[in-house]
């Protein structure tokens, strides 16, 4: 069965790791390669954590100067996908919002 997964759905309890990955079991191959692509993007260091200046960074990368975010925006932003407060986003919590945003069909 194949379902569009919403950022309500993978938030009610806010265990980010528990709950992203039934999530993250039943994305499509390609989809998968394309999350992990676009984490990799935003993992300057490579440390499987995103900071907040790596989020801002990437967030602003290429873009021009009238359409950047605002700091305080991404901040927010930032802030939302960091479920468990530790002032990093994992893996896990990038995946949940990028399926939100991408409303991709999952099969759970």
């Amino acid at each position: 069965m194949k379902t569009n997964v919403t950022a309500a759905a993978l938030v009610d309890d806010g265990h980010a790791k528990t709950i992203a990955k039934p999530v993250l079991s039943g994305l499509y191959p390609v989809t998968r390669a394309e999350l992990d692509h676009d984490f990799a993007q935003f993992d300057k260091n490579g440390d499987g954590t995103l900071t907040l200046s790596e989020f801002i960074e990437i967030m602003n990368h290429n873009v021009e100067p009238e359409d950047r975010f605002h700091d305080a925006e991404l901040v927010s932003l930032f802030q939302e996908m960091d479920k468990d407060q530790s002032g990093t986003v994992c893996y896990h919590e990038f995946a949940m919002q990028w399926v939100a945003d991408h409303q991709v069909a999952t099969n759970i």
